[in-house]
């Protein structure tokens, strides 16, 4: 009998012992993020080996930077990773609930609550809170001139007023059935350059130079041909080529390209784009004729350019159309030129779609970089915040959840409602951070929030952090998209119950073990 209870408390301690573990390193990776949220969040300054820095205040670059070897630690990693790459933004808002419900729900379990009803409850809380935020918080978005929009891209954007302004000028440019496009990423129209004045340009950039510097480097009413290939003769066969009629075969499709790209040029084009290489011949007679091209472009460049511009790409054995049908293929713009002190090729004035490019910049790489990142981070809030709606920001929209999730406490049965309880500290976690960030007592202001929200039944209610007083966040103009607080509350539920299911921590072998 001794020996049975010896075996039951070394696994009883083996299972603490691997969630207390896997609990201090997620605690370890929100500590690492939760300085940054909220309006008075701060900088992170990362030094790397060789005495690199970084100073950012993106949850999603100190993840993708800081030295991470626990699993439960990348599990969190990837979870931000999913929540970034699905909505743009709310990683650390994902992060700090995720580090929360899980701290709770360790609690819960070391106190003999079941982990499979604890995991039951916080599904069924998260479903649940998710529910109450479409239902009780989300505010419509119609018009791409909602004034919404812009304070979204304002707040994303740390505040940057005037990249926030050029990302909603961008999102009215390119429309609204372009933005409300879930395969349409609003962040990939931003470059980002060192050195470059910050431009919005109706068009699109290439990261690519011309071919030869004797080439013009501005050309007026371009005339646009858009090759998926080569720009060269088709090819014969190297075996071919040792007989005399493969000899012969290839001298006639060069003199057929060489016709070919002679009757193109006649036809009025002027610039020239190919995602393959450029044969040395072409290039020159391209230069005789006063052309603009560029080869290697990516798949990506190849549709910018093609909704840009309206042409369409052809393979090289499409030049052997009649002029009549290339006529069709080829795009058109106002003009075509090179930023030579950038290396960057612009496509203004396209006859496609409407098109629309943001290049940011600064003096040094790391300000040009973190730039960047909260410049994207803005584009993707703001399609977010008009793809779904927006809520109020400010924590207000988590503590009506926490509100709402309190008033149905009844729906959970037995023992799942210790996982309603994992949600609520999860939800309040967020404005917790915020007031804390902001100086004041954050236990205290929690409370008074939920207090007068109920009192006033006004679910925009949050804190001023500058005054430290409740303020109505819809007339303060502060919202989140409805998209980034939804994924925010299902990642971080997700990432926490799998981390609690996980009893044991096994080594496994190496690969050439295995094999």
């Amino acid at each position: 009998m001794r020996n049975s209870v010896s075996e039951k408390t070394v696994e009883v301690d083996e299972v603490t012992a691997a969630l207390n573990n896997n609990a201090a390193a997620v605690l370890a990776v929100s500590r690492a993020v939760e300085g940054t949220l909220g309006p008075k969040g701060l900088d992170t300054m990362m030094v790397g080996p060789f005495g690199e820095i970084l100073v950012t205040n993106s949850g999603v670059a100190i993840l993708e930077k800081m030295e991470i070897s626990h699993p439960a630690s990348r599990m969190i990693l990837e979870a931000a990773k999913s929540q970034y790459i699905q909505v743009g933004d709310g990683t650390t808002t994902a992060i700090v609930m995720a580090a929360a419900i899980l701290k709770e729900g360790i609690a819960q379990i070391l106190k003999g609550v079941p982990v499979s009803r604890l995991l039951e409850g916080i599904e069924k809380a998260a479903e649940l809170g998710i529910e109450i935020l479409r239902e009780k918080c989300r505010i419509p978005v119609t018009e791409l001139q909602d004034p919404f929009l812009l304070q979204v891209a304002v707040t994303a954007g740390r505040g940057d007023e005037k990249t926030a302004a050029m990302i909603f000028q961008a999102a009215q440019q390119l429309g609204k059935e372009k933005i409300s496009s879930h395969s349409f990423k609003f962040a990939d129209i931003i470059f980002a350059r060192t050195g470059v004045e910050d431009q919005l340009i109706k068009g699109t950039l290439l990261s690519k130079g011309r071919v030869s510097t004797l080439m013009p480097v501005r050309i007026s009413s371009a005339v646009i041909l858009l090759l998926e290939d080569n720009l060269g003769p088709e090819e014969v066969e190297n075996e071919s080529l040792r007989t005399e009629s493969g000899f012969k075969k290839n001298m006639d499709l060069k003199q057929r390209f060489l016709e070919n790209l002679q009757r193109i040029l006649s036809l009025g084009v002027n610039v020239v784009f190919t995602t393959g290489g450029i044969e040395p011949e072409a290039e020159e007679i391209l230069i005789q004729a006063g052309a603009f091209a560029a080869r290697r472009i990516t798949s990506r460049d190849l549709k910018d350019i093609s909704n840009c511009t309206g042409a369409r790409s052809l393979k090289r054995s499409g030049l052997n159309r009649t002029s009549e049908s290339i006529r069709t293929f080829l795009g058109k713009a106002e003009s075509v030129f090179e930023m030579e002190e950038i290396g960057m090729i612009v496509i203004l004035g396209g006859v496609g779609k409407p098109s629309s490019t943001l290049l940011v910049g600064a003096n040094t790489d790391q300000v040009t970089e973190e730039k960047r990142r909260k410049t994207r981070d803005a584009a993707s809030s703001l399609q977010a915040a008009f793809q779904s709606g927006v809520v109020p920001g400010g924590g207000a929209s988590e503590l009506t959840c926490v509100r709402f999730l309190e008033s149905r406490r009844s729906e959970f049965s037995g023992m799942t409602s210790y996982g309603l309880d994992c949600v609520i500290q999860g939800l309040k976690q967020p404005f917790f951070q915020m007031a804390v960030n902001a100086g004041y007592n954050s236990l205290e202001k929690t409370e008074e929030i939920c207090r007068l929200q109920s009192k006033q039944d006004l679910n925009s209610l949050s804190l001023d952090f500058e005054t430290g007083e409740s303020a109505d966040m819809l007339e303060k103009k502060v919202v989140d998209p409805l998209k980034v607080k939804v994924f925010a509350l299902k990642t971080a539920s997700e990432v926490a119950q799998a981390i609690l299911r996980i009893n044991r921590v096994v080594k496994m072998r190496d690969h050439e073990q295995i094999s």
